[in-house]
């Protein structure tokens, strides 16, 4: 049995510890965040006022819970298999289209709600909340390496602060790669690099975007000159990771990877995605870019490259790291084929940890109210314009905000290259 003189001690260094400002903010910033995301979900179930007010049907009927993660789910049970064993006629997408961990963990969460689409929405808005309070507790960590305890404290609750946040927890999972990559990150930070990149090689088997901070952290490390070491860790504990989640697969049903893999490779653009308002609005301009987005196999060049460019910025430090990994982000959402809008998760909270000034945050809350205006909301159906051209205006807003942030950052990044050229451009042009 536990002595109780070593609890009482334990308990009593951790009430001191909770003392401290520094804990203090914490603690108050996730009690906050958990409080906000309980208050919206009481004041806004969608299938009572949303439902009756729009007459569309938002998330718990016909939504992405109900089409993609409930229906996959209950095909496996009813099949006597597991997620990615076999591909299913009657489901829409064939097999389930996310990293293997993002299907286990909705094949769980069915099971624990034992067939109620009504518990299974409910539990995962529970699992959401949970992943958010640690987003928020994360961008306070982070936020307090380069501000004031209180100006961290108020970034860490400005996140929740937004409708398409607080929607997402509801209707999507990407709170939880997103609280795994920013995890990476702080822990690397930390230099607790083994749990840095475990939580790295988690975030990647839930979505496939947390692999850039595999090119952040290999550009820092030859900047700093790090040992092998460092590299053969940063390459190896990720693949280990991924490796011992992957194998039973690899062993049950070694097509189904391929499959994640090509259906990567193969998925076709949409409007939503920057080739929408470039079809529309730049294409009887510049005819030319329609060979673009007809020859998927540019569009992927365009896409690695983008992704590829952190490995020319300057991230030595810290916070270049940080601007580094939050362009690189920036990077992948502007040019990738195919774009939804629960995306900026991935790059809200740290767009949030390098607002440096009123102007950028006032930019990242236009940025949040154009998501809100984007994503399937009231607003986005009571509109007096045709949706279709309604929405080719708010992605192209988006897009243009995106742009405004990546020019940010390459100033704070690569500002005294840019002006030692333009300083070479003007003696060139004077001699001349």
């Amino acid at each position: 049995m536990s002595d109780p003189s070593k609890l009482h001690c334990w308990y009593r260094s951790l009430l001191i510890g909770l003392r401290q400002p520094k804990y203090k903010y914490l603690t108050v910033a996730m009690a906050v965040t958990l409080l906000i995301h309980l208050v919206y979900w009481l004041l806004f179930p969608y299938e009572i006022y949303f439902d009756r007010y729009t007459l569309v049907k938002t998330l718990w009927d016909g939504g992405w819970f109900k089409t993609v993660t409930y229906e996959y789910s209950r095909l496996c049970v009813e099949n006597n298999v597991l997620p990615y064993m076999k591909q299913f006629s009657d489901y829409p997408f064939s097999s389930l289209e996310y990293p293997f961990l993002a299907g286990f963990l909705f094949y769980a969460v069915y099971l624990l709600s034992e067939g109620s689409f009504a518990t299974y929405c409910t539990i995962f808005q529970f699992i959401n909340m949970a992943f958010q309070v640690g987003i928020s507790a994360l961008i306070y960590l982070l936020a307090i390496r380069f501000y004031p305890m209180r100006r961290s404290f108020y970034l860490s609750i400005a996140y929740s602060l937004s409708h398409s946040i607080l929607w997402f927890s509801m209707s999507r999972y990407d709170a939880i790669p997103a609280f795994f990559a920013l995890l990476s990150l702080y822990l690397f930070l930390e230099n607790r690099r083994f749990l840095s990149y475990v939580s790295l090689g988690i975030g990647v088997l839930l979505r496939i975007y947390p692999s850039l901070l595999v090119l952040a952290y290999l550009k820092h490390g030859f900047l700093n000159k790090r040992p092998k070491r460092y590299f053969i860790e940063l390459m190896g504990i990720p693949s280990v990771v991924c490796l011992v989640v992957v194998a039973p697969l690899l062993v049950v049903n070694p097509s189904a990877i391929p499959w994640l893999l090509s259906h990567y490779a193969t998925f076709g653009w949409n409007w939503e995605s920057i080739y929408g308002p470039i079809d529309q609005f730049l294409r009887s301009i510049f005819p030319g870019l329609v060979y673009i987005y007809l020859h998927p196999e540019v569009m992927r060049v365009i896409f690695v490259v983008a992704c590829l460019s952190i490995l020319l910025l300057m991230v030595k430090t810290e916070w270049e790291l940080v601007n580094g990994i939050t362009f690189a982000i920036l990077c992948w959402l502007q040019t990738q084929w195919f774009f939804s809008p629960q995306y900026v998760v991935w790059v809200a909270p740290l767009l949030l940890v390098v607002a440096t000034s009123g102007a950028f945050l006032a930019l990242y809350f236009v940025l949040q109210v154009v998501m809100t205006l984007e994503i399937p909301s009231p607003f986005y159906y009571l509109v007096p314009i045709p949706q279709f051209y309604y929405g080719l205006y708010i992605y192209s807003i988006r897009i243009f905000i995106f742009f405004v942030f990546m020019i940010v950052f390459l100033k704070r990044l690569e500002g005294q290259l840019i002006r030692e050229k333009i300083l070479k451009i003007k003696e060139w042009w004077h001699k001349e």
